[in-house]
């Protein structure tokens, strides 16, 4: 009679550690999930701007015939859309909108070359996305800009936050 009331109380104790475990992985799921969730909402914002960029890129280029250059320039940009896609998909930590950060600025950049290519331009130079908005694109110059409470310091801005923070106007943030 002792043996099977030891074994009941040992049991119990266990189905109440197991419960406690289950339940602790699932508040730390759930606060991954709390962490994770504003990040893949940006990202998948950053992804669908992409998206409505290549739109407006493929509207522009509908009709003309493109070189083989233009052509391997929009055929990275779709695969940096696609991987963008992939990648925003398979988020498991906020570190991860790096990546996906990487691949659409390289996607913006292609489409950048793409329409340099269509107009006869020189290819623009590699530089890193825009300060104030990253769907703006590649940057084109530094610009001085001093944050709330900061210091001022360059940052890179698109052409148009160039001319608007040039002009004193405030940048298209």
């Amino acid at each position: 009679m002792e043996l099977i009331l030891l074994v009941l109380v040992l049991g119990v104790l266990g189905a109440v550690a197991v419960g406690a475990s289950r339940r602790n992985k699932e508040r730390e799921l759930a606060r991954r999930e709390d962490e994770i969730a504003p990040v893949r909402k940006l990202a998948f914002e950053d992804i669908t701007a992409f998206g409505e960029d290549l739109q407006q890129l493929d509207a522009e280029m509908s009709g003309l015939e493109l070189d083989a250059g233009a052509n391997s320039d929009y055929q990275r940009a779709l695969d940096a859309y696609e991987s963008a896609k992939v990648a925003g998909d398979s988020i498991n930590q906020p570190e991860d909108i790096r990546h996906i950060t990487a691949i659409v600025e390289d996607g913006r950049y292609a489409i950048a070359c793409v329409r340099a290519r269509v107009a006869g331009e020189p290819l623009p130079t590699r530089r890193p996305p825009c300060f104030f908005d990253p769907r703006h694109g590649p940057s084109v110059a530094d610009v001085p800009y001093v944050p709330p409470d900061g210091v001022e310091r360059d940052v890179p801005a698109c052409a148009l936050d160039v001319e608007r923070v040039r002009a004193g106007a405030e940048p298209d943030v």
